[in-house]
């Protein structure tokens, strides 16, 4: 044997890097299964085809396709969650008008994401794909209820029950939008996205704005008018 060649790689298991590489390009094969053939073209057979690989891979890895399809909502969820970090404390030249267009601004295009919406119409009929939505919750939700408490908490707003303020924020945000846009109309563009934040945000801190509190306020004349 020739001591100075250089010695084989020995096969066997893939590095960790490796691994989570391709696990990722499988999720990857399955997101554009469950966006362009829905719930019901969401096999575990169809994904393999995609990612090209073998069906007994995606069973090892993932357990099912319910397995599969979890990892497709835990993935989605962290995504979420990245985009939207802690908006407190407030630095000295931020109102809390400005953080929350800022978050309602990144929260739309994040609700009506390929994936988002893909998910969201499956949920709507399947039960049990609608309780573990429901349970997992979009990441973004808490935040904004945790954020809107703090701000009651340091007297900038008037807000008695965080969680039904948040569900208040994000109704004037999505409006009838939403509904519309899993029904098959086109998401919202960037303009509109800006324009509808600023509305959402002006007309939630007149409901919760404290009396003595201007700075909340929305100046007078400012276009309350949803975006069209």
């Amino acid at each position: 044997m020739n001591a100075s060649a250089a010695p084989s790689r020995r096969r066997g298991r893939p590095r960790q890097d490796e691994l989570a590489a391709r696990q990722a390009a499988m999720l990857d094969a399955a997101v554009t299964v469950l966006v362009e053939d829905g719930y019901d073209g969401f096999t575990v057979s169809a994904v393999a085809d995609r990612a090209g690989t073998s069906k007994s891979t995606v069973y090892s890895w993932f357990g099912s396709r319910d397995g599969l399809l979890q990892s497709v909502i835990s993935r989605s969820l962290e995504a979420h969650t990245s985009q939207f970090p802690p908006p407190l404390p407030l630095s000295t030249d931020e109102s809390p008008r400005d953080v929350l267009v800022a978050f309602t601004e990144r929260l739309i295009p994040s609700m009506q994401s390929d994936v988002s919406l893909a998910l969201a119409r499956a949920a709507l009929s399947n039960r049990q794909l609608r309780a573990t939505l429901l349970a997992t919750d979009a990441g973004e939700r808490p935040l904004l209820t945790d954020f809107l408490a703090q701000l009651h908490r340091n007297g900038h707003l008037r807000i008695d029950d965080p969680v039904v303020a948040a569900k208040v924020l994000v109704g004037l945000l999505l409006q009838d939008d939403h509904l519309l846009i899993l029904l098959g109309e086109h998401p919202m563009d960037t303009k509109t996205v800006s324009q509808r934040a600023g509305f959402a945000v002006d007309m939630f801190l007149t409901l919760y704005a404290r009396p003595s509190d201007e700075e909340t306020c929305p100046q007078q004349g400012s276009n309350l008018r949803p975006a069209d």
